[in-house]
């Protein structure tokens, strides 16, 4: 016989369904069958996923009042599967609270995604009103919010920035231009259309960005508004490990700027305690061609590396706050400043000490030593404010650019050394080997001060 092959995505073919394959055989199926396929399919489908149902008929019958055969189904699991859970994992690791609203009225076009399913914790609307509780209780350790409107979001946006707490809204369509004003971040999704290659692999055919047609996901002016554009498969499915990605390049970003701006500002302390305090014992030891060499050559490839660095440690020595004056900065980066007062106070005054003993003979190499001594700690700064602490050297090694700066500095040094006319450029003359021991000290007491203040801080 001819037989028709049927794909169907609701239950509503399963009563016609008077047969099942069981065990490689066409056996007939009872209504007790019918109800337990129903379940599993329900159970599904609660859980966002979509089940695709397989059927067959013969071909001389009518398709769908005949009796027909059950042969199978497959669930397209479509975000709510393991990749789903190791993209939410991932957020959360970097210290990002995933909350989904589900059910409610704020978005008709979202697609819900319960990271309950994920993560537990869920809570309803109607279990709140009915005990007399606020919204906000037991906030922060609820995953999935169900049934909750635009002003229930609106609320909990508010509990979690009197708390010190940024928040970045994912918005789909209509109510998102009112959220715009409320979040500290406000991201927007666009559709786009799935292609399926011969290795069945998805592929991105086109994105709808801002401009002025519209989505059917999202409305123009939401798109326009946003801050992230993130793009989501069409018919709202999936979207997680864009989210994932948006958040992981975003704090990759916020997190080099912050970097280069606790490196500048440590080796700007540095430098201005190095050249300036020997002018109060009256000399003039170092100069701008010295300062200008650090902030024309060294700093740049700083900022490249920085830039240039897509990954970050997962465990920092930031403080967790929101930064929003210098008077922050100087608050959170306090270990930094004064370790680095620290250092530079020794770099000046050691020589000084050393000289007064006599235990390295007059003191005649201030260029020579101060010069180095500048430069080993501009290296050891770059390592404290990416790595942390000298057990993360590892990772140090395998930056490239952190290790060719290195080589270029130790490069730049010996070429010094060995070239006298280029050391005159320097004014300097001489390149006694304690001395130029001495130049790493102040390094290493930094490498030292950081080390202990941390673990104290840690305690």
């Amino acid at each position: 016989r001819k037989m028709v092959l049927s794909v169907c995505r609701s239950e509503d073919i399963l009563p016609y369904c008077n047969y099942a394959v069981v065990a490689g055989k066409i056996q007939p199926l009872a209504s007790v069958g019918v109800d337990r396929l129903r379940h599993a399919y329900n159970m599904h489908v609660s859980q966002g996923k979509t089940v695709l149902i397989f059927t067959i008929a013969s071909l001389s019958n009518d398709a769908i009042h005949s009796d027909r055969c059950f042969v199978g189904a497959v669930v397209l699991r479509e975000g709510i599967d393991s990749t789903a859970l190791m993209n939410i994992s991932a957020l959360q690791q970097r210290g990002i609270k995933v909350i989904s609203f589900v059910g409610g009225n704020s978005d008709k076009y979202a697609p819900e995604i319960p990271t309950e399913l994920h993560l537990g914790n869920r809570a309803y609307r109607d279990d709140f009103l009915a005990g007399n509780y606020p919204l906000s209780y037991n906030f922060g350790n609820i995953n999935t919010y169900y049934g909750f409107d635009e002003n229930d979001i609106f609320e909990l946006v508010k509990v979690a920035q009197e708390k010190g707490e940024a928040v970045g809204v994912i918005g789909f369509s209509e109510y998102a231009p009112s959220v715009i004003s409320q979040a500290d971040v406000f991201i927007s999704c666009t559709p786009i259309v799935n292609v399926f290659s011969a290795k069945n692999e998805e592929e991105l055919y086109s994105l709808e960005m801002s401009g002025v047609g519209t989505s059917r996901s999202c409305i123009q002016a939401v798109k326009s508004e946003s801050d992230i554009l993130i793009s989501r498969p069409v018919g709202n499915k999936g979207g997680i490990s864009a989210l994932a990605r948006a958040f992981t390049y975003t704090e990759s970003a916020y997190r080099n700027l912050i970097d280069f701006f606790r490196y500048v500002l440590g080796v700007q302390l540095m430098r201005i305690l190095v050249v300036a305090l020997p002018m109060l014992f009256g000399k003039t030891i170092l100069d701008a061609r010295h300062v200008l060499l650090c902030s024309f050559l060294i700093d740049p490839i700083v900022l490249i590396m920085f830039a240039s660095d897509k990954h970050f440690l997962k465990k920092t020595n930031i403080k967790k706050i929101r930064i929003t004056s210098l008077k922050d900065q100087i608050y959170v980066n306090s270990t930094l400043m004064f370790c680095v007062l620290v250092a530079a106070l020794l770099a000046v005054l050691l020589p000084v000490l050393v000289d007064f003993v006599g235990f390295m003979g007059p003191y005649l190499y201030q260029v020579e030593y101060l010069f180095f001594a500048m430069l080993w700690l501009n290296l050891a700064i770059i390592y404290y404010v990416r790595y942390g602490n000298i057990l993360k050297i590892k990772y140090a090694i395998k930056n490239r650019m952190f290790m060719g700066l290195c080589l270029g500095i130790f490069s730049f040094a010996i070429i010094l050394i060995i070239f006298d006319k280029l050391g005159l450029v320097f004014e300097m003359i001489s390149h006694p080997l304690p001395y130029g021991v001495l130049s790493f000290v102040p390094m290493c007491v930094f490498i030292l001060a950081t080390s202990l203040t941390e673990r104290i801080n840690k305690k």
